[in-house]
């Protein structure tokens, strides 16, 4: 389990770049979906459209409330989620902030 000083410092962990690119492909990817879905709520669709012009900083609005649903696992463990991990998390981070 990762601390909180742990986690208050990831972002300088050499690898935070990988994490935060890999969550700027995943929230494309869901954005794109929500785009493509036959009735979304108007604020899903509000963020997918932002987040499709703005990825990056979709991203790294994401990736903190990722971080902190992940606190139990290790902050290497967290560093080097794997791509379906990733776009479980992001999908599940989206749906919570902004409704399915």
């Amino acid at each position: 389990m990762a601390t909180y000083q742990e986690l208050a410092n990831i972002s300088n962990d050499a690898s935070w770049s990988g994490l935060v690119d890999k969550v700027k492909v995943a929230v494309t990817v869901k954005a794109a979906a929500v785009i493509d879905s036959t009735t979304p709520p108007a604020t899903l669709l509000d963020w997918a459209k932002g987040a499709i012009i703005s990825p990056g900083t979709t991203a790294l609005t994401l990736v903190y409330y990722i971080v902190a649903k992940n606190q139990a696992q290790d902050i290497a463990t967290i560093l080097a989620a794997g791509d379906a991990a990733i776009q479980t998390n992001v999908d599940a981070a989206v749906d919570a902030l902004y409704g399915s």
